[in-house]
C-alpha cells in the first residue's frame, strides 16, 4: 500500500513513546552501568572497558542481521515491523534488570556475568529498536509527518535520558535505603524493575496507536545478509552512520564521565542531579524545535552547528578547570542544547539517505539502513564507556578513594578535550555528506 497520509498528534506521540521507555533504560545503563560495575559489583575498570568493546564486535554482526531480518519479514495483519515491538518489550525489560544484579561470584565470574547480560540486553535492544525506526516510512510517505515522527521519538529519547541522568541516582539511593554499596545493590535492580514496567507500558501504547499503511514490499533477498547490506552501503550512508556514532558518543560521554567528574574532580556529588538535568534536559527544547527549524535550515547545517557548539564547549570546560562553576554549567547547558539538535537532525539525515538509496536501488531496505542507527548509538555508548574505563585504569583510578592528580586529569580530559575531538570528527562527516546537494532537503 502506498497511501499519503497525515497522522494525528496522538498517533505521533504514541509512536514517540516507544522510545521513551527503552531509552530510559538505555540512559540509566549509559550513565551508571560503568559506575555500578566498578563501585558496586566490584569489576576492575579495565575489565569493564573490555566488556563494552567486545560486545560491540558482536553488535557489528548482529545489527545488520536484524535489519535484514526485519526487511525480510512478511507483511501480516499486524504489519511488517510492529510485531517486533510487541514481542520484544518484555524480554528487554527483564534483561535490563539482570544487568544490575550483583551475584556473589568470583571476579572472573562477575566479569563473565556482566559480559553475558550486557550482550544479551544489546541483542534484544536491537530487535526492538531496529523495527521501531524502520517503521517510520511505513507509517506515512508524507515528509513532514516523517519529520514529526522522528522528532517525537528523539524528543522522548532526550526526555528519557534527562530523567535517567537527573533523577535515577537519587531514586536508586532511596529505593536501596542508603548510599553504601549494600544499599546500592538493592536500589539498582529495584529501580530497573520499575523502569522495565514503564517501558513495557509505553511499548504497548506504541503498538496499539500506530498502523503501517505504506508497507514496503520485501526486497530482493540475498542468501548472505551481509551481501544485501553491502548492496545498500554507499558514501552518504557511511558518513551519516559515522556522524551518528560521534553524536551518540557526544551524548553518552558527559553522562558516563559526568558522575566521576562531579564526585572526584569538582567534588560536588550533591550536584550530580543538576549536572545531568542540564546536560540532558535542555536537549528537550531543541528536539522539539528541530522540525520547525528544518523548514528553514537544512538538517545538515543544523547538525554542523551543533557539533561546532560541542567543540567550543569542550575546549572551554578544559580551560576553566575548577575556577568557575557557573561558567561550567553554562557550557553544560550548551552541550545539552546541541545534543537535542543532533539527535533529531542526524536521524533525519539517515531517513533522507534511506530514501536516496531506495531511489537508487529501486526498492526500500529500511530495516538494513535503520539497523545502523541502533548499531551507531550502541557503538557510541560502548566506546564512551570504554574510553572512560581505560582512561581511569591508565591514570590509576581507585574506586571510592581520593584520586591522584593524574587520575583527576584523566577525568577532566574525558569531560572536555575528548568530547571536543569526537565532535570535530562528527563535524567533518556532516560537512562531507552531500545528498542534500543532489536531492534537496
Amino acid at each position: 500500500m502506498n497511501k499519503s497520509n497525515e497522522m494525528s498528534g496522538a498517533q505521533v506521540i504514541g509512536y514517540g513513546l516507544g522510545s521513551l521507555g527503552k531509552d530510559f533504560a538505555l540512559g540509566v545503563m549509559g550513565s551508571y552501568l560503568l559506575l555500578f560495575y566498578t563501585d558496586v559489583f566490584g569489576i576492575p575498570a579495565g575489565a569493564a572497558g573490555v566488556i563494552f568493546l567486545l560486545t560491540k564486535i558482536w553488535d557489528a554482526i548482529n545489527d545488520p542481521m536484524m535489519g535484514a531480518i526485519a526487511d525480510r519479514s512478511p507483511v501480516t495483519k499486524r504489519g511488517k515491523y510492529r510485531p517486533y515491538i510487541l514481542f520484544t518489550c518484555v524480554p528487554l525489560s527483564i534483561c535490563c534488570v539482570l544487568c544490575f544484579l550483583s551475584p556473589n561470584f568470583s571476579t572472573g565470574g562477575k566479569v563473565a556475568y556482566a559480559a553475558i547480560t550486557y550482550t544479551l540486553t544489546g541483542m534484544i535492544f536491537t530487535a526492538y529498536d531496529v523495527p521501531l525506526w524502520s517503521m517510520v516510512p511505513s507509517l506515512t510517505n508524507n515528509e513532514n509527518t516523517k519529520n514529526k515522527l522522528i522528532s517525537a521519538a528523539r524528543t522522548f529519547t532526550t526526555i528519557a535520558m534527562f530523567l535517567a541522568s537527573a533523577v535515577a541516582y537519587s531514586l536508586i539511593i532511596k529505593l536501596g535505603g542508603g548510599e553504601t554499596t549494600e544499599h546500592l545493590r538493592k536500589g539498582y535492580p529495584l529501580f530497573m524493575t520499575i523502569v522495565g514496567i514503564v517501558s513495557v507500558l509505553f511499548a504497548l501504547i506504541t503498538y496499539f496507536s500506530t498502523k503501517e499503511v505504506n508497507v514496503p514490499e520485501t526486497p530482493p533477498q540475498e542468501a548472505n545478509v551481509f551481501k544485501g547490506f553491502a548492496k545498500v552501503m554507499c558514501k552518504p550512508l557511511l558518513l551519516v552512520l559515522l556522524a551518528m556514532v560521534f553524536c551518540a558518543f557526544s551524548m553518552i560521554l558527559p553522562s558516563v564521565s559526568g558522575t566521576f567528574y562531579m564526585i572526584y574532580y569538582l567534588e560536588r556529588p550533591d550536584m550530580i542531579g543538576a549536572y545531568m538535568g542540564i546536560c540532558m534536559g535542555l536537549g528537550i527544547v531543541t528536539s522539539i524545535l528541530s522540525p520547525v527549524l528544518m523548514k528553514k535550515v537544512s538538517a545538515r547545517a543544523l547538525a554542523a552547528a551543533a557539533f561546532g557548539v560541542d567543540i567550543g564547549a569542550g575546549i572551554v570546560i578544559f580551560a576553566i578547570g575548577k575556577s568557575s562553576l557557573p561558567a561550567l554549567f553554562v557550557c553544560f547547558g550548551l552541550v545539552g542544547l546541541a545534543t537535542g539538535m543532533l539527535m533529531v537532525t542526524i536521524t533525519t539525515m539517515l531517513a533522507q539517505t534511506a530514501e536516496y538509496i531506495a531511489q537508487k536501488q529501486g526498492y526500500r531496505a529500511d530495516g538494513v539502513c535503520f539497523s545502523m542507527n541502533s548499531f551507531a548509538i550502541k557503538v557510541g555508548q560502548a566506546i564512551a564507556s570504554a574510553v572512560v574505563s581505560f582512561l581511569l585504569a591508565a591514570t590509576g583510578y581507585v574506586a571510592n578513594q581520593a584520586q591522584t592528580e593524574e587520575a583527576l586529569r584523566g577525568i577532566l580530559l574525558s569531560r572536555s578535550i575528548i568530547p571536543a575531538i569526537v565532535a570535530a570528527l562528527g563535524l567533518i562527516c556532516v560537512l562531507c555528506w552531500n545528498i542534500q546537494k543532489k536531492e534537496g532537503n
